[in-house]
């Protein structure tokens, strides 16, 4: 569910990871998505420097 909400964002350099993808922004941005955590929940990263948001998906 996480990887459809999140695939309509605009990344570039989008690449696979071993838990989800990875991806970055226009403006510098990373994005994240992990099929889990350390609470096991599938995440939306969001890193910009210096503020990194985590968003949790309780399904």
């Amino acid at each position: 569910m996480i990887l459809l909400t999140c695939g309509n964002i605009k990344n570039n350099n989008v690449k696979d990871i071993p838990i989800g993808r990875v991806g970055q922004l226009k403006d510098g941005t990373k994005v994240v998505v992990r099929s889990g955590s350390s609470d096991g929940h599938p995440t939306l990263e969001i890193q910009s420097s210096p503020r990194k948001i985590e968003i949790r998906y309780n399904p």
